[in-house]
C-alpha cells in the first residue's frame, strides 16, 4: 500500500492497481482469518479499503488486456469485507459509520458504500452484462439510495452556508453532490447539461473547503475524486472557471495525481469543445492508457 501511495504522490500510477491487488491478497491470506485485529491492524484494512474503492471508481477495461478484463470480473461481494463497504439490496439502508474510517478520512462510510456499488454497475456495464433482468433493480435501488443519502450530524452542511461545525463537510458534500453525477453519467448516460447545477454547487464547496482551511491553518491534503468528476462533466464556462480556480489552489501541494486529474480535465474540455464524440475522462485514459488513483 506503501507503493501505492508513493506513485498517487509522484503521479505515476500506472502499476497501482496491481500493488493493490497484491495487498488485497495478502489482507486475505494473513489479516481477515483473524478474529481479533489490532487496531493497527484494523486502520491498515481501511486504509487498503479507501484506495481500492477509489482506484475502482475510475478504472477502465483497456482493449486487449486479458489481465484487465480478468480483475474486473472479480464479483464485488467478493472483495475485501473489512470495512463492509459493499451493502446488499437486502440490508437496512440506515446502516452506521464505521467510526475509525471516518475518523481517518472525513468521509462518511456509507458514502463511500454508494460509490463502491455504483463502481459495480459499471463493471457490470463495461462487460455487456447490463441485459441482466437484474441489473435494472440493482440501479434504481442504488440510485433510490444515493438521492436519498444524508450526511451524518458530525458532517452535516447547512444549506444556509454557514460555516459549518467540521471543516470537512465542504468535502463531504462536494464528494455527494460528484457522486450524483458520476452514477446518472455512467449508469443513465445523462446528457451533462442537465447536471451543471450539481457540477456548480459541487464546484463551489470545493473552493470554499480550501478558502476554510487557509483560514483556519489547517494542513490537510486535497481529495481529488470530486474535482476530476466534476470537472469532466464541466460544460458550461462559470463552472470551468471555477474549477481551474480550484486546480489553481491545489496546485501548490505538489501532488502527481493531481497534476494528472487536471491534465485528463483539461483534455475533455478540449475535445468537448471539439464536438468530439471521444469526449468522456473515461476515453481520454483508454486513448492515453492512463490509470489514476484519485486520493
Amino acid at each position: 500500500m506503501n507503493l501505492t501511495k508513493l506513485q498517487v504522490f509522484n503521479g505515476d500510477m500506472q502499476d497501482a492497481h496491481k500493488y493493490l491487488a497484491e495487498s488485497e491478497d495478502l489482507i486475505r491470506t494473513f489479516g481477515l482469518p483473524k478474529r481479533i485485529k489490532s487496531p493497527k491492524v484494523s486502520k491498515l484494512h481501511h486504509i487498503f479499503s479507501y484506495l481500492r474503492i477509489i482506484q475502482e471508481s475510475t478504472s477502465v477495461i483497456w482493449m486487449n488486456v486479458p489481465n484487465e478484463v480478468q480483475h474486473l470480473r472479480s464479483n464485488p461481494k467478493e472483495h475485501l469485507q473489512c470495512s463492509q463497504m459493499w451493502v446488499e439490496d437486502e440490508e437496512p439502508e440506515d446502516a452506521e459509520e464505521n467510526s475509525l474510517f471516518v475518523s481517518i478520512y472525513q468521509l462518511p462510510t456509507t458514502l463511500l458504500s454508494l460509490l463502491s456499488q455504483t463502481s459495480s454497475l459499471c463493471k457490470q456495464l463495461q462487460q455487456g452484462q447490463s441485459l441482466s433482468p437484474e441489473f435494472p433493480r440493482r440501479c434504481q435501488v442504488v440510485e433510490d439510495r444515493i438521492f436519498k443519502w444524508k450526511a451524518p450530524q458530525t458532517l452535516a452542511f447547512s444549506d444556509t452556508w454557514d460555516t459549518p461545525s467540521n471543516p470537512s463537510a465542504h468535502i463531504v458534500a462536494a464528494t455527494y453532490l460528484a457522486l450524483i453525477v458520476h452514477f446518472q453519467r455512467q449508469i443513465r448516460n445523462t446528457d451533462p447539461r442537465v447536471l451543471q447545477h450539481y457540477v456548480l454547487r459541487a464546484a463551489d464547496h470545493l473552493l470554499a473547503h480550501e478558502q476554510l482551511k487557509s483560514t483556519l491553518q489547517m494542513a490537510m491534503a486535497p481529495f481529488p475524486w470530486p474535482c476530476f468528476i466534476v470537472g469532466c462533466e464541466s460544460y458550461e464556462n462559470n463552472a470551468r472557471q471555477k474549477i481551474d480556480r480550484y486546480l489553481e489552489i491545489v496546485r501548490s501541494y505538489n501532488l502527481g495525481n493531481l497534476v494528472e486529474t487536471e491534465k485528463v480535465i483539461h483534455e475533455v474540455w478540449r475535445r468537448q469543445d471539439l464536438g468530439r464524440s471521444d469526449q468522456r475522462w473515461d476515453d481520454v485514459l483508454r486513448d492515453w492508457k492512463m490509470r489514476i488513483v484519485l486520493t
